[in-house]
């Protein structure tokens, strides 16, 4: 089992540097060598030899979407203050921001407005490109998570996009959910291999919050993090349109669930089968859901119910522009009740885990 792992945009670079662990070859292989991804460079034979008509194609697809949608606010072009940026518009919530206002609430990342990026990304607007090899348009920080932060406090629900450790060593990543144990604790979970016991945790949507938690016990055969959060969090049941009330079982075969993660934001697909290839025994299931690095740990839900969360794949390609459509190699998900019937197990921080 390979695990999804991005670790490290620099922080105050508006343009992150992808770092791999020497052990994570699923990475490595679609972070560093592909830099527009699997397909749309020529790695696959269907696009091979087409890129062109990919191109004429998307470009006169990209305005016709606009079209058919309801008319929204026209981006303001802003001056970011840096070279070579002034091309760029950020709109967010109905207003415009510049490069240094949107620093101020969430992790520096580029806001590409270039037709490369917009065709790759499917996108008619700005594609904001949190996780670095990833064309989609991450999500970027809900209403409420904006007003915590502007107090110095971060919003941490299902799809809180959070760094794990310090430094160029920081993985990007998502958190599952957050809640309180039995002896009311505030704590998150999030994939095991985001980050060992001591890494510090940050929202990359609340900045000025500073650290929020560290990682306290790493579980590596459910892929688990118990996180202990500390007072700057405020944890949520909600995080802009996902929520979730409660804990079920995994989805059975044929079955669609969804996940919300930082670096493909939303995605939904079938359920293949349980068990991951080679440990069937394991609480896992094979689903179609677009992930790549960065969506570790996202909430795997159906309805309102969290059932998995994010931990990998088992080969290329990975799922990182959206023009591959269902392309892309089986994501496997874990089962979030088996995780926490494990930290009831251990006890101590994280065992009676509760949803906030």
């Amino acid at each position: 089992m390979r695990n999804f792992r991005n670790i490290g945009p620099r922080f105050g670079s508006a343009r992150k540097v992808a770092r791999t662990c020497g052990k994570c070859q699923y990475t490595r292989h679609f972070v560093d060598g592909y830099a527009i991804g699997w397909g749309v460079a020529g790695q696959m034979g269907f696009f091979r030899g087409k890129r062109a008509a990919v191109a004429l194609i998307a470009a006169a697809f990209i305005p016709m979407i606009g079209a058919g949608e309801a008319a929204a606010a026209p981006a303001e072009s802003v001056d970011s203050g840096q070279p070579g940026r002034h091309e760029s518009s950020v709109v967010k919530h109905g207003y415009a921001l510049d490069y240094s206002a949107l620093e101020y609430s969430m992790e520096p990342h580029e806001v590409a407005d270039d037709p490369v990026s917009k065709i790759l990304g499917a996108s008619p607007g700005p594609v904001h490109k949190r996780v670095d090899g990833v064309w989609f348009s991450s999500p970027t920080a809900p209403a409420e998570a904006d007003r915590l932060a502007a107090q110095g406090k971060a919003l941490m629900g299902p799809g809180t996009p959070i760094l794990v450790g310090n430094g160029d060593g920081r993985a990007v990543c998502t958190l599952t959910a957050a809640g309180r144990d039995s002896a009311d604790r505030l704590i998150g979970i999030t994939a095991g291999h985001c980050g060992g016991p001591g890494a510090e945790v940050r929202s990359m949507d609340a900045v000025g919050a500073g650290v929020v938690g560290a990682v306290q016990r790493v579980d590596a055969t459910f892929d688990y993090s118990v996180l202990v959060l500390n007072s700057r969090a405020v944890p949520a049941s909600t995080y802009g349109d996902t929520r979730v009330a409660s804990v079920g079982e995994l989805p059975k075969p044929g079955e669609i669930a969804c996940k919300q993660g930082v670096a493909t934001g939303r995605s939904c697909g079938p359920t293949w089968l349980q068990g991951a290839p080679g440990s069937a025994g394991d609480p896992h299931v094979s689903t179609q859901i677009c992930a790549a690095p960065g969506d570790s740990g996202a909430p795997v839900f159906v309805g309102d119910r969290l059932v998995a969360m994010v931990k990998g794949a088992n080969s290329a390609p990975a799922c990182t522009t959206p023009l591959q459509g269902p392309v892309f190699a089986p994501t496997v998900v874990t089962s979030v009740r088996a995780q926490i019937d494990d930290m009831n197990l251990h006890g101590g921080p994280g065992g009676g885990f509760r949803l906030a």
